[in-house]
């Protein structure tokens, strides 16, 4: 192609782009065109309302249920099984019999201690009748005793009154005699009448020994019984028909499934919150049984602090029964599930709350978009108790906001103070999560994304400069 008809193409080219670009600033600037209505179209905002209620501090944590009483049977004796009364998942009473080992040993040792005892008793009883024979001895010595004594004293008298006569003195001499043979039985007796006492005293000892091995051996039969030392469910079973048992061996387990309870740890940062005397409530849940809350109370926390971790440890029951909202339904935890626990540490009585979605930050700062007459005002606030939707706010010295007010929920992108907004009443939830998204998106960028979001037209220009 000739120099001269391509630069003459150039040129036609570039006045037709002139042209054009005349005609769209004319559009731009004409204010019956469509651009320029869609300029002026004030942005749509989604509101909700602010509202008044009590908000609670929730502590969230995990931990396992225990049973209060959770034991192991050990066998108290060695011996063959013979039967087994209980199996695994039945529910007995305390003091049930579970198992039964052989006993005949026992038996007979019971029977050989009951004989033992018959033989002490009958030794005690001859001992005591030993011993009132020893009395009655005695008895009769004293007696014969004074009677020397008396004979002796009338011989003497006699002799003394009389002359001189060999057959007086030899009276006197047998009567003295006789006294003091009479006072050595007396004394005899008195020994044996001591001995006896203190044979009775050891046969009555003996007595009780047999008497003891008597509730040996019963003990001794006793343990061949397996029985519940509580009331509980069977966990676990160890054992068998005709299968040996050794002592100590645990034969079952026993969970006491009315009496729950669960232990967790807290950092001691939060010590004070526990420890101040007002009641904690107690909320749980479980995947194990999902839709069902169960309830419980904090019934003691530990007053030191484990220095490893740093943490306290915090004992409550648990009501073994939970129920589902709404419904008469009743769910049953089980020692071993996880749960998630909700303690209220704290409530504040009407106070204002927003969803979360409406709270905005820039940097340092938190606040909320008013909708007042179309436009939008901002209203700096604090933030107090959340929840997993809401939030407790309360606006800053010299700004007010009070229940009722409408403030933007979604599309408070790039708005700022005094801005006009068209608000959308539509709670379509098929919109809302678009718009959720952006709204997450907005509060958790803050300011920069603000400023970038800003910066975004001058795209365009350098997009017509390349062109």
């Amino acid at each position: 192609m000739p120099p001269i008809s391509r630069n003459l193409g150039l040129f036609v080219a570039l006045m037709v782009s002139a042209a054009c670009s005349k005609v769209a600033a004319d559009d731009s600037t004409n204010p019956a065109s469509p651009s320029a209505v869609q300029a002026r179209e004030l942005p749509k905002v989604r509101t909700t309302v602010v509202r008044r209620e009590d908000m609670h501090r929730v502590l969230e944590t995990t931990a396992p249920v225990e049973s209060v009483a959770e034991i192991d049977v050990v066998a108290e004796a060695s011996g063959r099984v013979l039967s087994v009364k209980a199996q695994e998942g039945q529910e007995v009473d305390a003091n049930a019999l579970l198992a039964r080992l052989d006993d005949r040993d026992q038996k007979v040792a019971l029977a050989d201690a009951n004989v033992a005892v018959a033989e002490a008793e009958a030794a005690l009883e001859r001992s005591k009748i030993a011993g009132q024979e020893a009395i009655a001895r005695t008895r009769t010595a004293r007696l014969a005793l004074d009677q020397a004594a008396r004979d002796y004293k009338r011989n003497e008298d006699l002799a003394a009154g009389e002359a001189t006569n060999p057959l007086s003195e030899q009276a006197v001499e047998a009567s003295r005699l006789a006294r003091d043979n009479a006072d050595e039985a007396l004394k005899q007796t008195l020994l044996a009448e001591s001995r006896a006492t203190v044979d009775t005293r050891s046969a009555d000892a003996a007595l009780d020994r047999a008497k003891l091995s008597v509730e040996r051996a019963t003990r001794d039969l006793e343990r061949t019984r397996i029985t519940a030392p509580i009331a509980g469910v069977v966990a676990t079973r160890s054992v068998e028909p005709g299968r040996n048992l050794t002592l100590g061996q645990v034969a079952f387990q026993l969970t006491d499934l009315e009496h729950l309870r669960v232990i967790f740890f807290r950092p001691q940062r939060e010590l004070n919150l526990f420890t101040a005397g007002d009641e904690l409530p107690l909320t749980a849940t479980s995947e194990a049984r999902p839709g069902f809350t169960f309830t419980g109370e904090i019934e003691r926390t530990s007053p030191t602090i484990d220095r490893a971790s740093g943490a306290f440890r915090i004992t409550a029951h648990l009501d073994p029964l939970g129920s589902r909202e709404g419904t008469d339904e009743q769910a049953r935890l089980l020692p071993g599930m996880l749960l998630r626990l909700f303690v209220v540490t704290g409530v504040h009585k009407d106070t204002l709350v927003v969803p979360k979605r409406a709270v905005r930050r820039e940097g340092s700062n938190v606040y909320v978009l008013s909708v007042e007459d179309a436009h939008v005002r901002k209203i700096p606030v604090t933030e107090g108790y959340a929840s997993d939707d809401d939030v407790e706010i309360t606006p800053t010295e010299g700004h007010e906001l009070d229940a009722g007010a409408n403030i933007v929920l979604v599309g408070s992108r790039d708005l700022e103070d005094g801005d006009g907004v068209q608000e959308d009443k539509q709670e379509d939830k098929a919109t809302n999560e678009p718009d959720k998204a952006e709204s997450d998106k907005a509060t958790t960028a803050g300011s920069t994304e603000s400023e970038s979001a800003k910066a975004t037209p001058a795209e365009p220009e350098s997009a017509k400069a390349e062109r």
